[in-house]
């Protein structure tokens, strides 16, 4: 049995800073604020701080799934 997360086995979401969704989706930092503007569809940050926010690894897997054959 192949274990993906900490989602997997505790039932907790990995969160991840601008910079890791960039490297998931293959693009800029710039990028990823650019797209949570102007795309609805896009995963929403959670604010952790006043100065920090991450987003969840399982909305930015799910959002990629969704765009998968598209464009």
């Amino acid at each position: 049995m192949e274990l993906k997360s900490k989602e997997t086995t505790l039932g907790f979401d990995r969160m991840l800073k601008d910079y890791e969704v960039a490297e998931k989706l293959g693009c800029c930092k710039s990028t990823v604020w650019v797209w949570l503007k102007g795309n609805p569809a896009f995963p929403q940050p959670i604010r952790t701080g006043p100065k920090s926010t991450r987003f969840r690894e399982s909305e930015v897997d799910e959002y990629l799934e969704s765009r998968k054959g598209v464009e």
